[in-house]
């Protein structure tokens, strides 16, 4: 089969069902594809929560950590000493319903543990999860945002995947995506005490996800917002005044 013919068919399967067809039809992935089936399936076993989550409650689950490439590096690597890597994965479910999932959602997880009280989930692998967003579906996350983002190459930026990403891609969020409490945050002092991440997701819907470090942010209120629509914040102020 021409390669041009597999790539347009893979792109229309989801990453665990691209995994299987290239199994059994005995025919490669691409790098992309491949990196993108490894980290989705060192979460889940399988995806019958995924499926339930796009099809029946219509979003678009993503997983955000601050380098997704060494992630991938690490598994690749036969010297590298095993690390840990802190990741969060997000639907925005604006309706809450998907938290009524969550027995579902634990059947499909890979082996671990899951801590209640910081409502992560750690992984054999290594992996620590921040599952707060589809267990409980607040509106702002109980997260350090310095957790989720770098600083490199005179840049401050995160990494993110998204699950039915027809492009299998790992991407890249930077400035002026990452919003601090003056607006877009070009250093890692301005993401704290927090930070919103905005998202174009696969539908072509702009989506924000707050992080705020827990105990800090019970004053601040939003100073405006995107096109003056609500859901988008473009900053954050004192709601004292000061």
């Amino acid at each position: 089969m021409a390669q041009e013919l597999w790539d347009l068919i893979t792109e229309q399967l989801s990453s665990f069902s691209a995994e299987n067809a290239s199994q059994a039809f005995q025919i490669g992935l691409r790098e992309n594809q491949i990196e993108h089936a490894r980290l989705w399936r060192a979460i889940f076993r399988d995806d019958r929560w995924l499926d339930k989550a796009t099809n029946e409650h219509k979003v678009e689950p993503v997983i955000i950590s601050r380098n997704l490439h060494d992630y991938y590096s690490s598994l690749r690597s036969k010297t590298q000493k095993a690390k840990r890597f802190y990741m969060f994965l997000g639907a925005r479910d604006m309706h809450g319903d998907l938290r009524f999932e969550r027995e579902l959602f634990f059947e499909c997880l890979q082996p671990g543990s899951y801590n209640k009280a910081t409502k992560e989930f750690e992984f054999e692998s290594g992996i620590i999860l921040n599952v707060e967003d589809v267990i409980w579906s607040p509106e702002t996350y109980s997260i350090d945002p310095k957790k989720l983002v770098t600083y490199r190459k005179k840049q401050l930026e995160s990494t993110y995947s998204f699950w039915r990403d027809s492009r299998f891609k790992f991407r890249t969020l930077r400035y002026p995506d990452i919003i601090g409490m003056g607006g877009p945050a070009r250093k890692l002092k301005h993401v704290s005490p927090i930070c919103g991440f905005n998202f174009t997701l696969p539908t072509g819907t702009e989506m924000q996800y707050i992080f705020s470090t827990p105990g800090r942010t019970e004053d601040l209120v939003p100073s405006g917002h995107k096109n003056g629509r609500s859901g988008i914040c473009t900053g954050w102020k004192s709601y004292y005044g000061v």
